[in-house]
């Protein structure tokens, strides 16, 4: 897998991200200068789910991915790391939320 941070609504790393700005808190994340990669949570289904020709609308859970990928599910899955898609873009794909404002737009508003 090849996925950072996945952003979504209800689960995740943003709840506990956007947390601090409801108290006027809220501002850079650490030196603000480190690379922090991302994708939206639609993305990801919906790519799995065309690849496999099913429906995306159930989440996995992280006992299940614990499960099965066990001390790698934290690492590779649950963690995130960095990563950017180059071969994805040089290959034509387009996210539906290229950039963080849309992204963020979508999942909040």
């Amino acid at each position: 897998m090849r996925f950072a941070v996945v952003l979504a609504k209800q689960d995740g790393a943003l709840p506990k991200i956007i947390k601090p700005f409801y108290f006027y808190l809220g501002g850079k994340i650490g030196t603000g200068h480190q690379p922090f990669s991302w994708i939206t949570i639609d993305d990801v289904m919906r790519a799995i789910g065309d690849v496999l020709h099913k429906p995306d609308f159930t989440p996995t859970s992280q006992f299940l991915l614990k499960l099965i990928f066990r001390e790698m599910a934290k690492e590779l899955l649950l963690d995130g790391q960095f990563v950017y898609p180059t071969l994805l873009l040089d290959n034509g794909f387009q996210f539906s939320f290229p950039d963080i404002k849309s992204a963020l737009q979508h999942i909040l508003l």
